[in-house]
């Protein structure tokens, strides 16, 4: 019930969006049930295009790092604070890594984007993406949309695994389900960019 209200709100979000970046990989699947209720609320709707970024707990592991390794070692949220140009995401990133963003990132016109993230943490992969796409596409109009994001949503699928200290998860979460712990898949994984880039097409 808590997944079909928030996508009917995610549909609702969408309304007017060129594109939808769903932060990968644990929203990914998110995007074939808001592509699958977009169809059958609203037939006649263009579905905006569907991208995926590669933005999560392994880039705030990489912020992380990058404080303790510092002489001033600075928290985590001064690290995100330093972050002002392309010059500073690429310390962190790299300079390619960064660039390939940044080309996805500024393909088409101007148009407003919503980025969709599955459950609500600490508010640091927030943090982390807008902060990223204002640097890289300052002429586009970024809003968010987290489906997990209120307690009693996130008291629906609790597992009490305390999955990466929270123990709201998604089905798919953890080592035997879509996504892996950050221990071992996406630990300082620096990539932005994902194996499939392309629309989806829903048939």
């Amino acid at each position: 019930e808590v997944l079909k209200r928030r996508v009917v709100d995610l549909v609702s979000a969408s309304k007017g969006v060129g594109t939808i970046f769903f932060l990968d990989k644990s929203a990914r699947p998110l995007a074939y049930f808001y592509i699958k209720a977009l169809h059958k609320l609203h037939p006649g709707r263009k579905t905006p295009s569907i991208r995926f970024l590669n933005i999560g707990s392994e880039k705030i592991e990489i912020l992380a790092g990058y404080s303790l390794e510092a002489p001033e070692k600075p928290t985590i949220d001064e690290v995100l604070d330093t972050i002002r140009d392309r010059d500073d995401l690429e310390v962190l990133f790299g300079t390619e890594n960064v660039g390939e963003l940044q080309e996805l990132l500024t393909q088409g016109g101007q148009e407003r984007r919503l980025i969709v993230d599955d459950v609500d943490y600490s508010g640091r992969t927030r943090s982390l993406t807008e902060k990223v796409v204002s640097v890289l596409d300052p002429s586009n109009t970024y809003s968010f949309f987290t489906f997990l994001e209120s307690s009693p949503d996130k008291a629906r699928f609790d597992t009490g695994r305390g999955l990466r200290g929270v123990s709201a998860a998604f089905p798919w979460h953890g080592d035997n389900g879509f996504v892996k712990s950050p221990e071992s898949l996406y630990r300082w994984d620096n990539r932005f960019l994902v194996d499939r880039q392309e629309d989806i097409q829903y048939r």
